[in-house]
């Protein structure tokens, strides 16, 4: 059967072209999974400004070790409070977040499973959406969180906390928490789009012989380690710290100035990532369809057409992240942050050296 029609042939093939030009060869690393999301912090933290890194050393502090926590130590917490067990539930061993708890984003309940919406968007696969009309496939939420319940929305609403002078520090960490992983989540492209299948959930796939679905093969950038779910801590940070270290190489030979000069940045990487969806992975994965097994049937071939498009997802998620907090915390703060660890205690002393009167204007309006 043809892949494409001749509509959208022309856009597949390029988006294949491009990938094969980005000079990362396929290797056997994780994306969007843990490792994934810490290395899109590990590249946005390293390209903050000095005004930015302050801030957001100021506002994530220190870990019960004493060690400075950064975006790549709390990237993953979003995912992982959605099935805390543990009440209250602390983020990268610095700031708790516990049941009962009000917050700019509704009430806290551990696990936080109202959380999950936040993650993704239901945007048709049939559709065709512009930035000026995507945020129409967002629901209300129902929680108190003010934002829809969509990654755009609430990309945007997490910007907007961090912008109002005189929020919490507690809601400042959550809206840092979140808008870290869900910049990476938006450029997953089977976030972002729906073909009445939960985002590739139910789509099967047999990939190098065992079983899969479609929306966690793109999880794992196609590179399954079959053992990785019990991989120590240690192992899957120096993995993201490798991972990071192959994109911001490639970053290095790369002018990304387009990727940052769009007027409304969150919707349009959301179109972006439904594009890929639509005209690359869901085609390829109709031409691999194996009626007989009710599943494509990949293999590193698919590694090769497709990991690197991945790769300059994960790369563009990390320079945009960056280039959202150098735009929030433009100007340096008054004084560095004090060096204390209780949460309570680090928040008044916060609030007693940091002036937070510079962050005018929302670089975006907040949530719908």
């Amino acid at each position: 059967m043809n892949m494409v029609d001749n509509k959208s042939g022309p856009k597949l093939v390029s988006l294949l072209l491009f990938g094969a030009c980005l000079g990362l060869a396929p290797s056997r690393v994780f994306a969007w999974g843990y490792v994934g999301h810490r290395a899109v912090g590990i590249l946005a933290q390293q390209r903050l400004t000095p005004q930015a890194l302050s801030a957001v050393q100021a506002i994530l502090g220190q870990n019960d070790q004493g060690q400075d926590v950064g975006l790549a130590d709390v990237a993953t917490c979003p995912d992982d409070v959605k099935y805390a067990k543990q009440d209250p539930y602390t983020c990268a061993g610095a700031f708790e977040l516990a049941s009962g708890e009000q917050s700019a984003f509704g009430t806290v309940q551990i696990p936080w499973k109202a959380s999950s919406s936040w993650h993704f968007a239901n945007v048709p696969n049939s559709a065709s959406p512009t930035a000026a009309d995507i945020e129409q496939y967002c629901q209300d939420n129902t929680n108190g969180n003010p934002a829809k319940k969509c990654v755009m929305a609430q990309i945007k609403y997490d910007i907007q906390i961090l912008e109002t002078p005189g929020e919490s520090l507690g809601n400042r960490q959550m809206a840092l928490m979140f808008l870290t992983h869900f910049v990476g989540d938006e450029h997953q492209p089977l976030h972002v789009n729906d073909d009445n299948d939960w985002g590739g959930n139910k789509k099967k796939v047999i990939f190098e012989g065992k079983p899969w679905n479609l929306h966690s093969l793109w999880d794992d950038v196609f590179t399954p380690r079959y053992g990785a779910m019990t991989e120590t801590g240690a192992a899957q940070a120096a993995d993201s710290s490798d991972l990071a270290a192959k994109l911001d190489q490639d970053l290095g030979n790369r002018d990304t100035s387009a990727w940052t000069s769009i007027p409304d940045l969150p919707d349009e990487a959301a179109v972006e990532s439904f594009d890929i969806a639509k005209n690359v992975i869901r085609p390829v994965y109709a031409q691999d369809y194996d009626p007989s097994q009710n599943a494509a049937v990949l293999g590193p071939d698919y590694v090769k057409q497709m990991q690197p498009i991945a790769y300059e997802q994960l790369e563009k998620a990390g320079v945009r992240l960056a280039y959202i907090l150098n735009q929030i915390f433009a100007q340096p703060l008054i004084a560095p942050a004090p060096v204390v660890k209780s949460k309570a205690s680090f928040e008044k002393a916060l609030g007693g050296v940091l002036n937070f009167s510079f962050l005018k204007g929302a670089a975006w309006d907040g949530g719908n």
